[in-house]
This record gives structure tokens, sequence and C-alpha cells, in this order.
């Protein structure tokens, strides 16, 4: 119960074939001299931390940080803790991860850390308990495709639980990401559309997994007919047509009977009460995707360091 999950999604070896040094998503430590016997320093002074944000990053600071002696309470504006990583693990080969959310939680618990639930933070609210540093850790969001007009979603803010039953019409993904997450999104596509479109601006896709993933992103689009367009730009959505234009040429085609258009876009920090925070001349510190919208191995690496120089 308190060993460390593994993570099959090929990270490590990513980076070693990229001719990277060893690293893992989810333990900041391997690679490192005396990984094997490492535990969390214990702080000289004790302090009262603040942390807003239940993801990857506000779960890892969580739990060193207390780890550490330090006062901690985590705030979480949803019911439960894990942010954008429990709409991952819902998507088609992305479950890998639920164990992780379950054992920083218990890590966090375990030294603790109190997990406040349910209820959005603010200022005043952080503030009565009086906390000595915060640390921000409230995510990012994707941003509107520039130039585009017409109905749409975010890929982060699609359910892929939302009914199992077969939908009508064509849906079209719009790749700018290229994680494997966004993959997984043409995957639950393809499970319930009969046509799926894939467009990217770029000339191929995949290109933020790992060569090894990558090889089977594209087997599994293929084998469910994903149609994929490259060098595409979204111009508007109107009356079910889909118009897209050439990258290099700008010459505009247009896709047909389209239910469902969904963005898979560069992300924006969610920083706003970040900068509050900051103004209030509390000692401050912004983590994970508030600080720089990255992957989770950044969130996690980040949030232990955070907690670690306190």
């Amino acid at each position: 119960d308190e060993i460390r999950p593994s993570s099959y999604d090929n990270f490590c070896w990513g980076e070693i074939h990229a001719g990277k040094p060893l690293a893992e998503v989810n333990n900041p430590q391997l690679g490192q001299k005396g990984e094997s016997g490492w535990r969390t320093p214990l702080a000289s002074k004790k302090r009262r931390v603040a942390i807003i944000g239940a993801g990857p990053a506000g779960l890892q600071a969580a739990a060193v940080a207390a780890q550490a002696g330090h006062d901690v309470t985590l705030f979480s504006r949803s019911t439960r803790v894990g942010g954008k990583l429990n709409w991952e693990i819902a998507l088609p080969g992305r479950g890998e991860y639920h164990s992780l959310i379950g054992w920083l939680e218990r890590q966090a618990r375990r030294a603790g850390a109190k997990i406040e639930t349910g209820e959005p933070a603010d200022v005043n609210g952080v503030l009565a308990i009086k906390p000595d540093k915060v640390i921000v850790a409230t995510g990012s969001h994707q941003r509107r495709p520039d130039n585009f007009t017409g109905d749409g979603i975010a890929a982060r803010d699609w359910n892929p639980q939302s009914g199992q039953e077969r939908a009508k019409g064509t849906a079209v993904l719009f790749d700018m990401d290229h994680s494997a997450a966004t993959y997984g999104v043409a995957d639950g596509l393809a499970q319930r559309y009969s046509r799926v479109f894939l467009l990217t601006p770029r000339t191929q896709i995949a290109r933020n997994v790992n060569y090894c993933s990558a090889i089977g992103v594209y087997r599994r689009l293929y084998n469910a007919k994903v149609e994929i367009i490259l060098a595409a730009e979204p111009v508007r959505l109107n009356n079910s047509v889909l118009t897209w234009r050439n990258a290099f040429t700008s010459q505009l085609s247009e896709i047909d009977d389209v239910a469902l258009f969904v963005w898979s876009t560069p992300r924006l920090a969610d920083d706003t009460l970040a900068a509050a925070f900051e103004q209030t001349g509390i000692e401050t510190r912004r983590i994970g995707d508030c600080m720089a919208p990255r992957n989770l191995f950044c969130a996690i690496h980040e949030g232990e360091a955070a907690a670690i120089t306190l």
C-alpha cells in the first residue's frame, strides 16, 4: 500500500531514447545518488503552509511538506483530489495513473496534511489559517484556437464518460498539443463516432509522445480509420460544415456533417489566485501548470522541489 506505483507509459524509455538522463514521472529521486535510502529531510523550522490545488503538483507538495514536518493544509475545489489527471485516466488507454492519485493522497494524509475538498479557495479563506507560505497549484486551461469562429469544446472539458452509445455525425479533433492524452481523446471519439478527423497544423502527429508510444498512437488511429489531415488549421464551423485551411497554401477545404469539434491547444496558466496572494505580501510560490503549463513529470518534480525548499 505504501510502495510507490510504477506507471507503464514508456516515459523512462523515451527519456533514454532521446539521450536524456534516466528519469521517472512520479519519482524525482530516480537516478540520483542515494536514491534507494532517500527520505524527505526534516525542516529546521516548522512552517504553516497552505497549498491551493490538489492536482499532482499540489498533492506532491503537500505530501513532502508534511513529511518534512510542516503544518500543511491542501485546498481542493473538487470533491476529489487529482485535478485534470482524473480526466485523463478516464480516457481510453490512459488509466495507468489511477493508482498514482491514490498513492499521492495516502502519502499526504499519512504525513499529517489536512485536505479540504469541495470548496473553491479564496484569499480570505486561506489567510484565515494564517499561513507562513502559500503554494498555488491551480493548473491551466486550453485556449480557443486563434481566428476560429463557431462552436466547439476544449479537449480537457470533453467528458469521455458522457454516454457510450454511438453518436450521429462526424467528430473533428484539432491537435496542437501532440500529447498522449490528446490521442486518448481521439481513441474515445473513434469509439463513439462513425467518422473522425484529426487535424494538426504540423507536418506529423505525436511530436510530444516518446517514439515507442507514438508507434502505438499511429497503429490505433489507423486501425480505427481516423482520417489524419496534416498542415491544417480550422477556420469556422457553420451549419455542421467545418472549413479548414492548409497552413502552407491557405487553400480552403470543408468537412461536412460535423456534430462535434474538439480542440486540444496550448494551455494558459490559471494564475489569477496566485497573483491575488502575491498582492497581499505573503510569500507565494506557483508550481505546475499554474507557473507554466507543461507535463506530469514537471508538475510532480516541481511540487517536491517547492516543498523541500520551504
